[in-house]
C-alpha cells in the first residue's frame, strides 16, 4: 500500500501549490528577498510574517514566533512584510499569499524549501514542526520543484551512485524527473526521517528510498534493485506517467 511519509504532511494540500509557485518564480531584488538570501548564507531558517494590519492576531503570531526563534539562537530569523507593500509585491506574488487569510507566516529552510505555512494562528508545536532535518529539507526542495527524489542512505563512504539510481536517471523516459539526496545511516539527526522511510539504520547496508510529490513514499529498495523494479513501483503508485499503456504497467 502506498503511504504518505508523516514528515511531509506540511507540503500537502494548500501548501504544495504555494511552495511550487515559489520554487518556479525567480527571486526578485527586494529588501526582504535580500534578507532571505542573507539568512540562507548564514545557514538559518527565515520565518516570513505577512500581515495587513497590526491587529491582535498579528501581534499574537509575532509573539509566538519571536519566542520560538529566541529559543533557537542563531538558527532562525524573523522577517516582516506588509502584504500591501508595493516594494515587496514581487515577493508577495512569488509566495502567492495575497489571498491567504492574514496574518500568514511562511517558514523557509536555508536551502529555500518551504517547510511550513501558517495562516491566522500559530502554536509553538506547529512552529517546531517547521524546523526539519537537512535530509527532509532537501527532499522537500526537490518535491516542491515537482521532482521525484531518491534518498540514498549510505552505510559507508562510497561516492559511487548505485546502478539502479544511475540507470533510472539516465533513462530517456525518466531523465530530468528526479533528484538525489545522500544521507549517512549513522546520522542521528535523520533518525526520525529514516523511520518514516521504513529504513533501519542498524541494517548496516545501503538502502534507497523513493519519494514523489507531495510526500508519497513510493517504496524502499536495496542497491541490487533494477531500474525496472523502481519503474514498476512508480506505476503502482500512480507516479510513473499518464499513459495507460505504459510498458512499466505490470498489472495488464
Amino acid at each position: 500500500m502506498i503511504r504518505r511519509a508523516r514528515l511531509f504532511l506540511v507540503v500537502l494540500s494548500c501548501l504544495m501549490p504555494i511552495a511550487a509557485q515559489a520554487a518556479e518564480a525567480p527571486p526578485a531584488d527586494t529588501p526582504t528577498q535580500r534578507s532571505l538570501a542573507a539568512a540562507a548564507d548564514a545557514g538559518q531558517y527565515a520565518i516570513v510574517v505577512f500581515y495587513k494590519e497590526e491587529n491582535p492576531a498579528t501581534k499574537a503570531m509575532i509573539a509566538t514566533i519571536q519566542q520560538g526563534v529566541q529559543q533557537r539562537t542563531g538558527r532562525a530569523t524573523v522577517l516582516y512584510v506588509n502584504a500591501t507593500s508595493a516594494t515587496e509585491r514581487s515577493l508577495i506574488d512569488r509566495f502567492g499569499v495575497s489571498r491567504t487569510p492574514m496574518p500568514v507566516a511562511v517558514a523557509v529552510a536555508p536551502n529555500g524549501a518551504i517547510t511550513g505555512i501558517f495562516a491566522k494562528t500559530i502554536s509553538h508545536q506547529r512552529l517546531d514542526g517547521a524546523f526539519v532535518s537537512p535530509g527532509v529539507a532537501n527532499c522537500m526542495k526537490w518535491m516542491q520543484s515537482g521532482k521525484l527524489v531518491f534518498v540514498w542512505a549510505r552505510a559507508g563512504e562510497t561516492e559511487i551512485i548505485p546502478a539502479c539510481i544511475d540507470d533510472f536517471q539516465r533513462d530517456a523516459e525518466f531523465a530530468g524527473r528526479s533528484g538525489l539526496v545522500t544521507l549517512n545511516l549513522n546520522d542521528p539527526a535523520e533518525a526520525s526521517f529514516f523511520k518514516e522511510l521504513q529504513i533501519n539504520p542498524s541494517s548496516r547496508e545501503d538502502v534507497i528510498g523513493l519519494l514523489a510529490p507531495p510526500g508519497v513514499l513510493v517504496g524502499t529498495f536495496n542497491v541490487s534493485a533494477s531500474k525496472g523494479d523502481i519503474a514498476t513501483k512508480l506505476h503502482k503508485a500512480g507516479k510513473c506517467c499518464d499513459d495507460p499503456n505504459c510498458k512499466h504497467n505490470k498489472s495488464k
